[in-house]
Formats: C-alpha cells, structure tokens, sequence
C-alpha cells in the first residue's frame, strides 16, 4: 500500500457522462476504455448504477477470473 495516489485533475464539463474512482487492484483487471465503454452501455440501457458495479465487483473479485472480460 502507498500513501502517494496517482491523481488526475481535469476539468468537469456537461459532455462527461460518469468519473470512475477505482485503486489500481480494479485497473489492474480492466482495460480503462473498454470498463467506460461496458458502463455506458449498461448506463444507458437504463440498469441501476449499483448493480453495474456489483456485476463487475463480483468479476474482479472471483477466484476463476484474473481479469473481466467486457
């Protein structure tokens, strides 16, 4: 565990659908592009936020899956 984050300032406009929060043990599993990609399709299809991230929770943490396949 570090206490030095790798932080990313940008600049919120209306054009930004969502912002991810995640430590690098989730972005060590996931393709940064293909993760937004799946959640604004998911977004769009009207699903719950809270189900989205439960459904990929459960893929990165699974004992068989060493990455998500999105």
């Amino acid at each position: 565990m570090t206490s030095y984050p790798e932080i990313t300032k940008f600049k919120i406009t209306k054009d930004i659908e969502f912002v991810i929060m995640a430590c690098d043990g989730v972005w060590d599993c996931v393709d940064v592009q293909k993760l937004c990609e799946h959640i604004s399709i998911k977004l769009k299809s009207n699903q719950k936020i809270s189900d989205i991230i439960a459904q990929l929770m459960d893929q990165i943490i699974s004992k068989t899956n060493n990455s998500i396949h999105i």
